[in-house]
């Protein structure tokens, strides 16, 4: 029997009842997580040796330095699963836990204390298969999108935010913040820097990257201009489309690479028939091909 039933705050205790009765697998999508709300996880889960756990959220560097998705939280919120895998996407917004592929709940609150005992949240919790399922697909989709942290690339992440924080305690400190800006300027390119290279050793090329990137931007718009496909990409995949890069041959410059790379991708997927673009006035407009 399919059942709806809407949801309001505290999350905390619904949260924890869907979580301790989870017997294979939980998905689950918070672009923000603290030591509070890995706690609370953690306490709920009893039984994670025979668990699959697939989490998604936001470990950017920005996040990171403002301290609103802590590396060591989701450490803490990963261990002793029978298996956990992370990945991180910008601009994830969906709050969404999925449990044995048969319940969801999706609302408003992130994986922080805030948001499952202190905020004005709301949400719905579906108990209905083939719900669970669909939600469940979409999320992974998202997730294949975004870049794949392995537990050993979490331990140094983790590592390097607490250095993030020290420093920017120390910044707001005035005999010290000169200093310490510049130092968590570096830090945080550095850990930018160490976010790529992981992407790079994913064994995914760029090409492949914005082609799955683009299939997913039109099977959810329909039709997107050229400039419309490009700001999405970008505002998907901020990490590797610099606008500070060029594409230079011979010494001349030729636009953003990232943007030849996007248009690579495009011909790509238009030599294997898989979109097309048609002309509408002085705009091309871009789709999946039928």
């Amino acid at each position: 029997m399919k059942t709806l039933r809407l949801v309001s705050s505290p999350f905390e205790n619904l949260v924890r009842d869907l979580l301790r009765n989870a017997e294979r697998e939980i998905l689950v999508a918070s672009p923000f997580i603290n030591l509070d709300g890995a706690k609370i996880f953690r306490d709920a889960t009893p039984n994670r040796n025979r668990i699959e756990l697939a989490l998604l959220t936001n470990l950017s560097a920005q996040n990171i330095v403002a301290g609103v998705t802590q590396p060591d939280a989701v450490l803490e919120l990963c261990e002793g699963f029978k298996n956990a895998s992370v990945s991180s996407l910008h601009r994830l917004h969906a709050k969404v836990f999925v449990i044995d592929e048969r319940i969801s709940l999706i609302g408003s609150a992130n994986l922080t204390g805030g948001g499952l005992r202190e905020n004005y949240e709301y949400g719905a919790m579906i108990d209905d298969e083939e719900l669970a399922l669909k939600v469940r697909a979409d999320i992974l989709r998202y997730a294949n999108l975004g870049n794949q942290i392995s537990q050993e690339l979490l331990r140094e992440i983790a590592q390097d935010g607490k250095r993030l924080a020290a420093l920017k305690a120390a910044q707001e400190k005035e005999t010290q913040k000169r200093e310490a800006a510049k130092a968590l300027r570096i830090a945080e390119r550095k850990l930018n820097e160490k976010l790529l290279a992981n992407r790079a050793k994913s064994g995914k090329t760029i090409n492949e990257i914005f082609a799955e990137t683009i299939l997913h931007l039109l099977a959810e718009r329909g039709r997107l201009t050229t400039r419309e496909l490009h700001r999405l990409v970008q505002e998907t995949h901020p990490d590797i489309c610099d606008d500070k890069i060029d594409r230079v041959i011979n010494g001349l410059r030729f636009g953003k690479l990232w943007k030849h790379q996007v248009r690579n991708a495009q011909r790509f997927l238009k030599a294997q028939g898989k979109i097309q673009n048609v002309g509408e006035g002085r705009k091309t407009v871009w789709t999946l091909k039928a």
